[in-house]
């Protein structure tokens, strides 16, 4: 595989190979201390054993932030085939599937809504998750949008949404757009974008 990614705060790169039975074919993190933040281009041999013929899988990239929370998921389903002859597919992921125009990064949000604005040229036809994820783990606030594929020139559909949420306090969290994959077979995020906020009560 040939892929480029923006390092995460952690300034690691994790590579995954989900087989449909949710099980790791492969896993390797790669770790590019002191350049979090900085956009790294990497090529990498992902080695599997199957038990039959072919089986569908998923060639997953992610990144994470100090928190351990996902800060962006790419990924690719694939067939594998345990003999036969490659047929691979360059540039199969060519520009973000999402783009938040509103909020703009560690904006303050107050009064228990977040009024997000952004582009998506959506990965398949299932809705656009919307979660606030605070430092802990906790998911305070979430909602869904379902996007259409962009249409003439256009390379992303334009969207809003509000995002209710709860807290006491001001509240550091990370805003994700994502979508789960449309393949039942092969659940999970099949990709994410975020960025960080600051809720108030």
């Amino acid at each position: 595989m040939e892929a480029g990614a923006l390092l995460g705060d952690d300034a690691k790169v994790q590579i995954d190979l989900i087989d449909e039975n949710g099980q790791f074919l492969f896993q390797k993190t790669l770790n590019y201390y002191g350049y979090a933040g900085a956009r790294v281009y990497f090529s990498q041999q992902v080695p599997f054993q199957i038990g039959g013929a072919a089986e569908s899988a998923r060639l997953e990239v992610s990144t994470h932030d100090t928190f351990g929370r996902l800060q962006a998921v790419r990924s690719v389903d694939l067939i594998l085939l345990q003999m036969g002859e490659d047929s691979t597919t360059s540039g199969a992921i060519e520009r973000e599937p999402y783009l938040i125009r509103q909020p703009q990064p560690d904006t303050s949000v107050s009064g228990g809504v977040l009024h997000l604005v952004g582009l998506a040229d959506p990965v398949n036809a299932t809705p656009l998750v919307i979660e606030l994820t605070d430092e802990q783990g906790n998911v305070v606030g979430t909602a869904s949008v379902t996007v259409a594929p962009p249409s003439g020139d256009l390379s992303h559909t334009p969207f809003a949404v509000d995002v209710p949420y709860m807290v006491s306090t001001t509240t550091p969290v990370r805003l994700n757009i994502h979508q789960n994959s449309a393949d039942t077979n092969l659940p999970g995020i099949v990709a994410l974008t975020s960025e960080t906020v600051v809720l108030n009560p």
